[in-house]
């Protein structure tokens, strides 16, 4: 009897262990297909030549939605949970700031347009974003050279968009700004226009998908970009909010040549001195981050999941798509993250819209 007890006792042992090898491999499987195949598909997916198209003039540049579907290896939606096995930072702090029992930060959106230079289809739908889910009651876009073309035409018929003339800063504190780097003048100018004001800043690839109201309680709110990091490019805050000067003044230390020294990672030494006067969404806000922005593009990103709104990383996206326009006709069929965001914003749906199709629910202009 006592042998088969031992029989039986080893072999429960070795079924424990079968199953906990096999779960092992099963989440180094789903990180490595995260971290490296994106990796390593990113050669020869992104540089078919066919997602390219004609010479690369504007008028020449639109392009076919099945040109981004075919580049699109990840055919599953991804969960914050796998995204945090990759960067981990569901224990990072998030402050210690006490909400307010009445709204501080006005229902005020700001964006910031410095220089001339196209305004594109995704422009327009984060600033449509804004006013289909966050339902400001003023959405100003300051800028010191007023865009032109379609989709800033279309803009201009929200009738809560307001244009703005403001000249970009060139120093701060005695230092001049680096003028190869136009997001440090964008850096310093949110930080005075909600100093201003208050409001809500954003830039202009950050898609809202629901409303912000449960974060304005709150004096300072921030997204987390990674475990070390902040991500300034939403920002709700009343003007009188204490971290607000304390990052101002913090470029005192601005150095031109250093590219996200303040605005990412000072920023988060900063919040974590200063925790009683910030709240910090370390997934709602600003994710996925930079390592990870592939999977909107090429994936299916869970925008679903519990987002207030969710970072396009449009830069890191056009440096190896610099010849691909999204417009209202090519994101009806575009079988990612992004083409779902796009519809569910512009269109009012985010299923696929084949021809024919009655999933349209509501041109965003219906709200006017």
């Amino acid at each position: 009897m006592s042998v088969t007890k031992q029989g039986v006792a080893a072999l429960l042992i070795v079924i424990v262990v079968t199953i906990s090898v096999i779960k092992l491999r099963d989440a180094l499987y789903r990180t490595v297909t995260l971290t490296t195949t994106a990796d390593n598909v990113n050669a020869t997916l992104w540089s078919n030549t066919n997602f390219f198209h004609n010479n690369g003039a504007p008028e020449n540049r639109q392009g076919n939605s099945s040109d981004l579907n075919n580049l699109t290896p990840f055919r599953k939606y991804f969960s914050n949970q796998l995204l945090d096995k990759i960067d981990p930072f569901h224990d990072a702090f998030t402050g210690t700031l006490k909400p307010h029992s009445v709204f501080v930060v006005p229902n005020i959106a700001h964006f910031i347009w410095f220089s001339c230079h196209p305004f594109e289809f995704e422009n327009l739908v984060s600033i449509i974003s804004v006013f289909r889910f966050m339902r400001a009651d003023k959405i100003l876009f300051h800028t010191d050279c007023e865009p032109t073309g379609r989709w800033w035409k279309e803009a201009k018929m929200i009738p809560t968009l307001e244009i703005v003339h403001r000249d970009p800063p060139n120093e701060i504190f005695g230092k001049p700004l680096n003028s190869d780097w136009p997001e440090h003048q964008s850096d310093v100018a949110r930080l005075q226009i909600l100093m201003e004001t208050g409001g809500v800043y954003l830039d202009t690839d950050i898609f809202v998908l629901k409303s912000l109201d449960p974060l304005r309680y709150y004096d300072y709110v921030v997204g987390r970009q990674s475990s070390c990091c902040l991500n300034n490019g939403i920002i709700l805050a009343s003007n009188n909010s204490k971290f607000l000067q304390v990052f101002y003044d913090s470029f005192h230390d601005y150095r031109s040549s250093c590219y996200s020294c303040i605005s990412i990672k000072k920023h988060n030494e900063l919040a974590k001195a200063n925790q009683e006067s910030v709240h910090i969404e370390n997934y709602s806000l600003v994710q996925p981050n930079f390592d990870q922005w592939k999977t909107i593009f090429r994936g299916k990103f869970n925008w679903r999941e519990g987002h207030y709104s969710v970072h396009l990383w449009m830069k890191q996206f056009k440096q190896k798509n610099k010849r691909f326009l999204f417009d209202d006709e090519n994101i009806k069929t575009l079988d990612t993250a992004f083409g779902e965001m796009c519809r569910y914003i512009y269109f009012g749906n985010p299923e696929m819209i084949l021809e024919n199709s009655t999933r349209v629910q509501s041109l965003w202009w219906e709200d006017i």
